[in-house]
């Protein structure tokens, strides 16, 4: 069986342009991919089988273009020649824009017969070689990988093995959430469940959590099991992109003759906010997205009284000084700006 290493791979969202209000994001990615080409080849020069495990959302949507879609997937065809084999979960992404998606033309066929379940014949693999394979499980000796894609059943534990979860799914909860949002200094979005009797960690040793772009960090339940939420490694919206929130982790489950050895941490750095951010762009999506909220809320406006004035102070609540204009207005037939205003053009007709 040998010395394996199994490579816990979060989201990629590889895209062929670039995204909203990013300077490159395709360079982002590429320096994602030079750090997962430097731990491969540390675990290699040890003298293990060097596997990748993606935990969904390898392609970010379609592609539209044929040449960056070739070089993308290249980078996994290279990984299967020189490294080691690649197993996938299903995320939302793969199920969701399964159109022109290269993900597809690196997958002969779906083994999991979790994913077969939901599968239908829109979306079907097109690849001629397995680069990559969509299983339900993954032996190795007395460790077993449990696959647990996105929308499908949670595989259950077996007794007498070392169980590891692999989950594009969201299960976090709210202690969790709460102490990330401290660490992280940033607000964490995600539908937190209550941990007290769920069974679904029962039997597993460690869990590793994709599809949470926001969560990040190892926890411990109370029955032992090791839960690492591993963020995403594409930061495909602006607000992930923080100073704070730089880490990432590329955990290796080594494995020696069927035996677990240990699960080891792989962490770098994603570049920096001023290195990625159209900061210009990102303000003025702010203003345009500020405005569209004004024009909404005026069409949705319904007025409170049939007196317009009333409607009127109800409508700028909060705003002391357009209220007091108001005021004046009603109280007197011209206000003090008029009455100024009318007071300087009076002298300009004096002085002719």
């Amino acid at each position: 069986m040998g010395k394996n290493a199994y490579l816990i791979v979060s989201d990629m969202h590889n895209f062929y342009r670039n995204l909203a209000n990013r300077i490159d994001y395709r360079e982002e990615m590429r320096i994602v991919e030079d750090e997962l080409l430097s731990i491969a080849v540390k675990y290699k020069t040890d003298g293990y089988n060097v596997i990748m495990i993606l935990l969904g959302d390898v392609f970010h949507n379609s592609y539209n273009d044929v040449f960056k879609a070739i070089l993308d997937s290249s980078f996994f065809i290279m990984w299967d020649r020189l490294f080691g084999k690649i197993y996938s979960v299903i995320g939302n992404h793969e199920l969701t824009y399964y159109s022109s998606n290269p993900f597809y033309t690196l997958v002969d066929s779906i083994e999991s017969q979790k994913v077969q379940n939901i599968m239908n014949k829109t979306w079907q693999p097109l690849g001629l070689m397995p680069v990559i394979t969509v299983p339900d499980e993954l032996r190795d000796g007395n460790v077993v990988f449990h696959f647990n894609h996105y929308s499908t059943p949670i595989s259950k534990s077996e007794n007498g093995r070392i169980n590891i979860g692999l989950f594009h799914q969201e299960i976090i909860n709210k202690q969790i959430i709460t102490l990330m949002e401290q660490q992280l200094q940033t607000y964490v979005f995600a539908n937190p469940v209550d941990f007290d009797g769920l069974d679904v960690f029962d039997g597993y040793a460690y869990c590793f959590f994709g599809h949470m772009h926001k969560a990040y960090g190892v926890f411990k339940t109370e029955n032992g099991c090791i839960l690492a939420y591993l963020a995403s490694l594409g930061r495909t919206n602006v607000g992930e992109v923080l100073d704070t929130f730089l880490e990432r982790n590329v955990p290796a489950v080594l494995v020696s003759d069927g035996d677990l050895v240990c699960v080891e941490s792989n962490k770098f750095s994603l570049q920096k906010r001023s290195e990625c951010v159209n900061e210009a762009a990102v303000e003025k999506a702010h203003e345009t997205y500020e405005i569209q909220q004004q024009k909404k809320a005026l069409k949705r406006y319904i007025p409170a009284s049939d007196d317009p004035v009333d409607n009127l102070k109800s409508r700028f609540m909060g705003n002391a000084e357009v209220i007091m204009l108001i005021d004046e207005l009603r109280a007197n037939d011209m206000d003090t700006k008029g009455i100024e205003l009318l007071g300087k053009a009076n002298r300009i007709d004096g002085n002719k």
